[in-house]
């Protein structure tokens, strides 16, 4: 019966190293808006998938306010609209539905990941991964929040067991700068869409994340108390959107302007880009390689005389 129960579990845990892409699929809950199968940026029901901060739709390699630039343009702030065809994030109105109107059971699989099985009135069920969140020092697993249309949103606390909205609970210091998943919602019948893998571990680093590189930003600022003077005399402020490449042994290469706010503001940009340390490369497949990197950089005069 130990040998049987082993090979068992052997089975289980080589069945979840090569998980097989599944199909995105909306299931009908018995609710007013059907739910997608799995997250937005997963391959699989079980599977994470992306982190985004609220009201953006990249993937990023540290969450803070530093860096959190969230968009005005509502399509564009829409992760699932933005990402998947026929989807869009749930609003606060739907989040609610789904928690209030089904039965949450929350469990832990043989590895000790947490989830919870959604079932509608109706006996169908979908599968949330409750995998915790992404701030400036990286994966945080107390609390879960999954981020809906604007700032609506639910977490899970692990700590107290239990679910909580922003309309009736605090969110437990969790900002709305952090990484957070994303369930996207679709009024269509879809049952064969195929998935995009999207994962923050794969991209280049600076140090432990974009936090770390703009605490170096502003202490090489401040050593020195400039900001381009040309800018500063006639008050230019701004984002800048630098791009680069991040080669195999972390060195920055094929610095280029991507979203230009003036002259004297994308210069500095680019100077600073080419002299900061070596990152930690990104890695594809498992093989590291070298890729292309989109930085948005805040120019803001009083941050810089802080």
């Amino acid at each position: 019966m130990k040998k049987i129960l082993l090979l068992f579990v052997m089975v289980l845990v080589v069945a979840n190293m090569f998980a097989q892409k599944e199909l995105i699929q909306s299931v009908d809950l018995g609710l007013s808006i059907r739910w997608a199968n799995m997250n937005v940026g997963a391959i699989n029901p079980t599977d994470p998938g992306g982190y985004y901060a609220s009201r953006e739709n990249r993937i990023k390699t540290g969450y803070d306010n530093f860096n959190w630039f969230p968009e005005k343009d509502a399509s564009k702030a829409d992760v699932a609209l933005t990402k998947w065809k026929y989807w869009r994030m749930p609003t606060q109105e739907e989040i609610d539905e789904l928690l209030n109107k089904c039965t949450l059971n929350v469990y832990k699989d043989y590895d000790g990941k947490l989830y919870c099985k959604v079932t509608g009135p109706n006996g169908n069920h979908i599968i949330l991964p409750l995998a915790g969140y992404y701030d400036s020092r990286g994966h945080e697993s107390w609390l879960t929040r999954y981020n809906g249309q604007g700032f609506a949103n639910f977490c899970f606390n692990r700590d107290t067991k239990r679910f909580s909205t922003r309309e009736n609970g605090d969110l437990g210091g969790v900002k709305h700068s952090y990484g957070s998943m994303v369930r996207a919602v679709t009024p269509h019948v879809i049952t064969n869409q195929e998935p995009i893998e999207e994962h923050v571990e794969n991209l280049p680093k600076y140090n432990r994340g974009e936090d770390s590189f703009y605490n170096w930003w502003m202490r090489e600022y401040r050593k020195y108390r400039i900001y381009p003077p040309f800018a500063e005399e006639n008050g230019i402020e701004g984002v800048v959107i630098v791009s680069f490449t991040v080669e195999k042994d972390g060195s920055i290469s094929d610095v280029k302007i991507e979203r230009s706010v003036h002259e004297s503001l994308d210069n500095d940009a680019v100077r600073m880009i080419k002299n900061m340390p070596k990152w930690t490369p990104g890695k594809k497949n498992g093989e590291i390689v070298p890729m292309r990197y989109v930085l948005p950089i805040r120019y803001n005069i009083r941050d810089f005389y802080k």
